[in-house]
């Protein structure tokens, strides 16, 4: 009885120490810009692996962490002009694409702002591009990936106001 007891109460902090980790809100750290989720896996040089399946968190990342500010070999009106994409670049990530780890980058492009994205929430389009994406050349930019998430306002921490 004293062992069912010691297990059920060893369960319930188990739990609720995985239940307070999972509905956490996402902490504004646009001022530090190299900041990446954890359960979003890093690769030895520490960019973002991302793959069709987690796409939607790192896109969440991005617009949370506010990564407007990276610097592509590249000029990303360019690259969505050669891919035929006319909305604007809101933010972009470096990344690593897939199980092999391709290098490429990840642009967020809406029609909205990406303070009102962060704001009310929504949905967002991404396009992941290989690093050459650009709309002069004789060799097409890659599109590894292309399609909308949706993702959830920004929510401030009160203590950072403290």
């Amino acid at each position: 009885m004293v062992v069912f007891v010691l297990f059920a109460l060893l369960m319930g902090v188990l739990l609720s120490r995985a239940l307070v980790l999972s509905t956490a809100p996402m902490q504004d750290s646009s001022a530090n810009s190299s900041t990446v989720s954890a359960d979003i896996p890093l690769s030895t040089n520490a960019l973002p692996i991302v793959s069709p399946l987690d796409v939607g968190k790192e896109v969440e990342s991005v617009v949370s962490n506010g990564r407007a500010g990276a610097s592509a070999p590249f000029k990303v009106s360019d690259c969505l002009g050669a891919i035929d994409v006319s909305e604007t670049a809101l933010a972009l990530e470096q990344v690593q694409w897939g199980q092999q780890s391709t290098p490429g980058w990840l642009i967020l492009h809406s029609t909205r702002t990406l303070a009102d994205i962060r704001s009310t929430g929504g949905s967002v389009n991404a396009v992941v591009v290989s690093p050459n994406c650009t709309a002069k050349g004789d060799t097409p930019p890659q599109v590894y990936w292309s399609g909308t998430v949706m993702v959830g306002a920004v929510k401030h921490s009160d203590t950072a106001a403290r």
